[in-house]
Order: C-alpha cells, then sequence, then structure tokens
C-alpha cells in the first residue's frame, strides 16, 4: 500500500473538515422541518365573492315620465259625424269583428283600400253588437264587415274562394257571384243619421 504524500493529504483532509463545518452550519440555521406544517395534498378551494354593485347616481332629468297613449273617443269632429252600426248574425265564439269604411268605390271592399278601420272584441255569449263609427260629414260611405274566427287578421276562403267566415255590408248590399258593388253598399243623406243594421251571413 503506497503512503500519500503529505503535501496532497494536508489539504484534503483540511477540505473535508470544511465542508463537515459547513453543513453543520446550515442545519443549525435553517428551519425546522420538524415544526414546518405539513402540506396538504387537497386541491386549493377559491371562495366565490360577489362584488359589490356600484351606487347608481339619482337621475338630474326635468323629463315628465311619458303618458301611455289612449284611443281617442268615436265622437263627431268639425269635419265628421257619427255612425252607429248594429252588427247581427255572427256566431257566438269570442272573436274579433273587423270593420272598414270606404269612401270610395277604389279597391272596395278590400281592407287595404278603406279610409279606417277597427277591430271590436265580442264574446262567447254575444249575438249583437253596437259599434260608434266617425265618418266624413257629406261624403258617401260604405261598411264591410266579418267575424275573425281564426284570428288570422283575414277573411278566410275555402278551396273555391268562398268565404268561410261570417261577413257582411252596410245597406244590406249582397254579390251575386262575389263582393256587392260600392254603389250598392253605399249609406248617404238621413241613413247616415241612424243606426245601420249590419247582417253577417
Amino acid at each position: 500500500m503506497k503512503r500519500l504524500n503529505p503535501a496532497i493529504a494536508l489539504p484534503a483532509v483540511v477540505v473535508m473538515a470544511l465542508a463537515g463545518l459547513f453543513v453543520q452550519i446550515a442545519r443549525r440555521s435553517g428551519p425546522d422541518s420538524s415544526n414546518l406544517p405539513e402540506r396538504s395534498s387537497e386541491p386549493a378551494r377559491f371562495e366565490r365573492v360577489s362584488m359589490p354593485e356600484a351606487p347608481v347616481p339619482p337621475s338630474t332629468s326635468t323629463t315628465a315620465p311619458v303618458e301611455p297613449p289612449t284611443a281617442p273617443p268615436a265622437v263627431p269632429s268639425a269635419d265628421g259625424e257619427n255612425l252607429r252600426l248594429r252588427v247581427m248574425g255572427f256566431k257566438k265564439t269570442a272573436s274579433d269583428l273587423r270593420i272598414a269604411v270606404f269612401e270610395s268605390a277604389d279597391g272596395f271592399p278590400q281592407p287595404s283600400a278603406s279610409s279606417s278601420t277597427l277591430v271590436v272584441s265580442v264574446g262567447a255569449d254575444q249575438s249583437e253588437a253596437t259599434v260608434d263609427l266617425v265618418v266624413p260629414m257629406n261624403v258617401p260611405v260604405a261598411v264591410a264587415v266579418f267575424q275573425d274566427l281564426d284570428g288570422n287578421g283575414l277573411l278566410s276562403k275555402n278551396a273555391v274562394g268562398i268565404p268561410s267566415e261570417p261577413y257582411g255590408f252596410s245597406n244590406g248590399a249582397r254579390g251575386l257571384f262575389g263582393p256587392p258593388t260600392f254603389e250598392a253598399a253605399t249609406l248617404k243623406g238621413d241613413a247616415l243619421k241612424k243606426p245601420q243594421p249590419i247582417h253577417l251571413k
């Protein structure tokens, strides 16, 4: 066995001694692992926090609240007069009566060509309805009415084009192979001053 050279062995011993000293110092100055809390293996849980809503500043507007529109009453105006209709003959079922007023023969009796329209709801126990209209003074008018049983807003017809819902015209007008003419349904003069019956069929 070879003997180590004292010049080499001495520095090695010194290095090892210093290393051991540093380890002891580090252990003494570091935290005591026995006093450290154990790390939980459960995942972190987040608490839900509701953010407070920002306060809403009071309104500084001075605009008055908007009132819902109301329908004007059916009363004669400076250039109009009242026309009362007695609509009869409709089926006793809750539905709408759709009324169209015409002032000329153009487009009669299509509602899109009328000068004014009105929808009146009737109950299942009603057999007659009284309706007040405002019509122009000294102007002949004709009125068309139908009962909208299916609620589609149109006069429903069958496969051959015959109306399948009750309908009628002012002056008791009836057409032979279609709607009557405007002249046949026209109300004028004294006829406008008394209630006018309209029978639906």
